[in-house]
């Protein structure tokens, strides 16, 4: 989840966090965003990453969120485009088969222009083209 609003509120948001059953060291969550971005809690055996938007593009993102309830709390998620974005900018083989994933459960609801247009921005032209081919590859297979 990507969350908005001055690193300053961490204590409120930790609270709320408690009281709605999530687990979390409030120290660590506070380190955590001191030297970056992000921080880690539980929800049972689900692990729930939060990063705070500090970055004009992760402000934008937060803008183009879709507002949700999850677990009866009314939030924002992340447009698929930008997640799809986010974890092709990480590089690693988990985040790309977690996008991949992603391309495929949305297939038809995607704002392809979006998409592209950012990718080519962040200079994810190679990333997201073998995406789309990898995509591919794996629906013609399900035939």
């Amino acid at each position: 989840m990507v969350i908005g609003g001055p690193s300053r509120d961490l204590p409120k948001l930790v609270q709320m966090l408690k009281r709605a059953g999530f687990e979390l060291n409030p120290n660590e969550a506070k380190l955590m965003i001191e030297k970056g971005n992000r921080f880690v809690c539980y929800l049972g055996s689900c692990r729930v990453d939060f990063w705070l938007a500090k970055t004009p593009r992760e402000r934008a993102e937060l803008r183009r969120a879709k507002p949700a309830k999850i677990l009866g709390m009314r939030t924002r998620l992340l447009a698929p485009e930008d997640v799809i974005l986010h974890k092709l900018s990480s590089g690693r083989g988990k985040d790309f088969e977690d996008a991949l994933g992603i391309l495929i459960r949305q297939k038809g609801k995607l704002d392809l222009p979006y998409l592209k247009s950012r990718a080519s921005a962040l200079w994810l032209e190679r990333a997201i083209t073998k995406l789309f081919r990898e995509a591919e590859r794996v629906e013609a297979t399900q035939l």
